[in-house]
């Protein structure tokens, strides 16, 4: 799947990407990812095999009141769509690029940067195996939660 830069743009400027929320807790991310991304994912298939951009968000509570969410975007760069005016200022708007769908962890506790985004595959690639790319997203996701309880069990011991 292929967008023009403008395009790309405008739908975010005009938030005509569509985008899906729940929450859920910690503790039922950390015993089952798979589970918690399941309509996520789901969502994102749908929509992506319709053409669509997306945006889907999972709000985390129970993590010491930290806020904390975990996005799927599709996306032709690793910025998330809150970053559109840096998006427009790296990419020339009459080039047409792959989208890509991309995992994001947005926390305080995750590192300095409060964020967290790696690219999960492209759109088509997801769209031609999607099994092995959701299985890529709920490792990634894994890891990302692991990070967290190793820093919180450190910041312990230092107390």
């Amino acid at each position: 799947m292929e967008e023009k830069v403008a395009d790309f743009l405008q739908a975010l400027q005009d938030e005509t990407y569509v985008a899906t929320s729940s929450t859920t807790t910690f503790d039922k991310l950390n015993d089952d990812p798979e589970s918690v991304m399941a309509d996520s994912i789901a969502f994102a298939q749908k929509q992506l095999a319709a053409g669509k951009l997306i945006q889907t968000r999972v709000d985390i509570t129970g993590f010491h009141d930290v806020e904390m969410n975990v996005r799927l975007e599709s996306s032709l760069i690793n910025l998330p769509f809150a970053y559109a005016n840096e998006i427009d200022k790296m990419l020339d708007p009459d080039d047409e690029r792959e989208v890509n769908l991309y995992m994001i962890f947005d926390s305080p506790a995750i590192n300095v940067s409060k964020m967290r985004i790696d690219m999960a595959s492209s759109v088509q690639a997801f769209l031609d195996d999607p099994d092995s790319v959701s299985a890529k997203i709920t490792d990634w996701l894994r890891e990302q939660v692991e990070k967290l309880e190793t820093a919180d069990a450190e910041k312990e011991a230092e107390d």
